[in-house]
Parts: structure tokens; C-alpha cells; sequence
């Protein structure tokens, strides 16, 4: 794959200007324990996932990129140096982006994109302070029996169950889920308001199990792998051992970090 190298190296690929924001990131600790049951519980190549949040600039002497993700302690804005510098040698990395003219040109795409960012802020912060969509799973144990669970049920008929018996559900199981929720509930809202038309939004609804009724339990429970298959999410790149590579398809992803 070295020959399809966009940038050689991450510090090109930060600087390149090559995010936008809401592109969608998705990620594997490739030695953390829980992410390794995530992935086997979710049959995924990744156990995780988030959106760009603030890209850098580094014309206004702006040179940071930061990801909004969900993490056990509700939300998390980081630094994405973190991954692609500071734990290279952990994290595989991968960019996915909504690629379709209304959402990524620079005028009306541009203020939709900035919606979502703060939407996806408001959202988690509220949900997960108030305790409206679920509780934080603490410990380990609680985690691995889940993801028994998610194994043999799914995650969505497991989710539904623990949330009806006001049980615990691990948030690193639903950063995706929110990240669904997030475009699916501010695309519904714009349409509401008239600013886009109804068509828009089977643009966002990146989990195949969802037939377009409202059903929350069904959005948040979208896995790292609904978003990397969906054809909906065009592939961009994966930073992988420190090189950034361009690509186009799930395929090529999987190659490398494999």
C-alpha cells in the first residue's frame, strides 16, 4: 500500500487541511483489552468512533485538529495528535466523510456541518448529564458480560433490554449510536424548519437496520462497523503506524490495518 501513500508521514496529513468538519473517525486500541471485546462483540475491525470536530488552521496560527467523542465520562474534546502522534503505535485510525453535494459545499453544507458539531455537543452533554439516554458502566466486569451479550443477542436487543430494566450500558458501546443520532436528530430538525427537504434524509441513516421510524434504541445502536461499511460514508484515509494513506474503499482500509 506504500505506493498509494497520500502523505508520508502524519505531520503532512495534519497540516495538509485535508478534514473537514464532521468527517467521521473511526478507531481501534489495537492493545487494549475492552477494545478487543468491543470488536469481537460487534464482529468490527474497529471499536470505536467519533467526528472531527475543530480542524486546524494553520494560516490563523491554529495547528490543532480535535475529535468530540463519547467516553465514559460523558464527552470528550481531544486532541487528535493524541491518536496520530502521541499513541501512533496504538490506535489505527480511519476517515470516513458524507459526501454529497448539499452537505459538503462551503455555504449552506458548511453551516450544516457547524449545526451538527454543536448538536452532537448539546446532545451528549445533555444526555449524559441528566442521565436521559443511559447510564455509565464503571467497571470492567459490567462491560465484558455486555459484550457476551451483544455477542450472542445484538447490541440493539440488548440496549432495548437494559434500558427498560434501568440497567447500566457501557457508553464506549454507543459512540457510534451517537454519532448516528447526532446527524440522523439534526437533519430531522433542519427539515422541520424548512431549510432542507425531506429526500435529505435517507442521506444520514447509516445503520441498515433502520427503517426511518423513529426508533431511538435502534440509532444508538449503530456499531463502528455500520458506519465503516456504509456506502453512504465515502472512505477518505487511515493512519496507520504513522503513514497516512489516501483511500477510496472499505477494502483498501481493511489491508492495512490488517
Amino acid at each position: 500500500m506504500d505506493n498509494q501513500l497520500e502523505y508520508t508521514t502524519v505531520e503532512e496529513f495534519l497540516n495538509s487541511g485535508s478534514l473537514k468538519r464532521v468527517d467521521v473517525m473511526l478507531s481501534k486500541n489495537k492493545k487494549a483489552f475492552f477494545s478487543k471485546i468491543i470488536m469481537w462483540a460487534t464482529k468490527s475491525n474497529w471499536s470505536h468512533a467519533a467526528l472531527v470536530f475543530v480542524i486546524s488552521s494553520p494560516k490563523t496560527g491554529f495547528d490543532n485538529t480535535f475529535v468530540i467523542e463519547s467516553t465514559g465520562d460523558g464527552v470528550d474534546i481531544t486532541n487528535l495528535r493524541y491518536y496520530l502522534e502521541e499513541h501512533s503505535k496504538e490506535y489505527d485510525i480511519g476517515f470516513k466523510r458524507l459526501d454529497v453535494e448539499w452537505f459538503s459545499n462551503d455555504k449552506l453544507g458548511l453551516e450544516i456541518r457547524k449545526r451538527i458539531r454543536g448538536s452532537m455537543l448539546n446532545l451528549i452533554k445533555a444526555k449524559y448529564d441528566m442521565g436521559k439516554i443511559l447510564h455509565i458502566a464503571k467497571m470492567i466486569l459490567e462491560r465484558i458480560l455486555f459484550g457476551v451479550r451483544v455477542r450472542i443477542s445484538s447490541l440493539e436487543k440488548v440496549m432495548r433490554k437494559a434500558r427498560e430494566k434501568g440497567n447500566r450500558v457501557p457508553s464506549q458501546f454507543i459512540c457510534s449510536g451517537l454519532v448516528q443520532y447526532g446527524f440522523y436528530s439534526t437533519i430531522s430538525e433542519l427539515i422541520g424548519e424548512g431549510v432542507l427537504s425531506k429526500d435529505k434524509l435517507k442521506d444520514v441513516i447509516f445503520n441498515p437496520r433502520f427503517n426511518g421510524e423513529i426508533d431511538r434504541d435502534i440509532l444508538l445502536s449503530t456499531t463502528p462497523q455500520d458506519l465503516a461499511n456504509s456506502e453512504k460514508l465515502k472512505w477518505k484515509y487511515v493512519i496507520h503506524d504513522g503513514k497516512a494513506y489516501e483511500i477510496s474503499t472499505s477494502a483498501e482500509a481493511e489491508k492495512i490495518i490488517k
